[in-house]
């Protein structure tokens, strides 16, 4: 999917999926990068399930790879730090944007909305 090459999703590679983790056990570093890999193909196999499992779903190929996408963009709005960047950091460096923080994004990288 072209959406891996974008510079918004290959960012994820630089995000601590477990946060500040990484301060106190160092070989905790996994990334959103591999997590939003690991997501999207979980998605596209349980679509995949329900699809065959019911077929009177209707689930199409475009359902099952929305979904793939879905599970591929699911972190992209995340800073860094984690949540605590969301709860704890971003108020108190920009309060006027903490509420809106994932909605901006996912208009404004997503393309959602």
């Amino acid at each position: 999917m072209a959406v891996l090459d974008t510079p918004h999703f290959q960012r994820l590679r630089k995000l601590y999926q477990l946060g500040a983790t990484l301060f106190v056990y160092p070989t905790a570093e996994h990334t959103r990068f591999p997590h939003s890999l690991g997501v999207a193909h979980r998605g596209r196999e349980v679509l995949t399930t329900l699809s065959l499992g019911q077929p009177d779903l209707g689930i199409t190929q475009e359902d099952c790879m929305l979904v793939e996408l879905a599970g591929l963009c699911h972190d992209l709005g995340h800073g860094p730090f984690s949540h605590a960047f969301e709860h704890e950091l971003l108020p108190l460096i920009a309060p006027h944007v903490a509420n809106t923080w994932c909605v901006c994004l996912c208009v404004c990288v997503v393309g959602v909305g």
